[in-house]
C-alpha cells in the first residue's frame, strides 16, 4: 500500500510559490505583503480616477446634447409662433 499521505505531495505552480515563501524570513513575507497591499491599493486609485475621468467625459457629453436639444426646442417654438 502507499503510505504517503497526499497533502504532503507538492505539485503545480501553488506549490513551488509554497516552497519559495517557506525559502524567506518572517520579515520578508511581511515586506512582500506590504508591498503587494500597496501595488493593488495604487492600481485600484489609479483605476478610481480613470473611472472617474471617463465618467465626467460622458457627463459632459450628456450636458453638451441637452443644451444642443433645449436650444432645439426653442427654434422650434420660435417658428411655431411665427410661422
Amino acid at each position: 500500500m502507499n503510505d504517503v499521505d497526499p497533502s504532503t505531495i507538492t505539485h503545480g505552480f501553488f506549490a513551488q510559490i509554497d516552497i519559495w515563501l517557506g525559502t524567506l524570513s518572517h520579515n520578508q513575507i511581511v515586506i512582500l505583503s506590504y508591498s503587494i497591499a500597496a501595488f493593488v491599493l495604487f492600481v485600484l486609485i489609479i483605476y478610481i480616477i480613470v473611472a472617474g475621468k471617463r465618467e465626467n467625459t460622458k457627463l459632459l457629453k450628456l450636458e453638451a446634447m441637452k443644451q444642443t436639444q433645449i436650444e432645439q426646442n426653442k427654434k422650434a417654438r420660435h417658428k411655431t409662433k411665427n410661422g
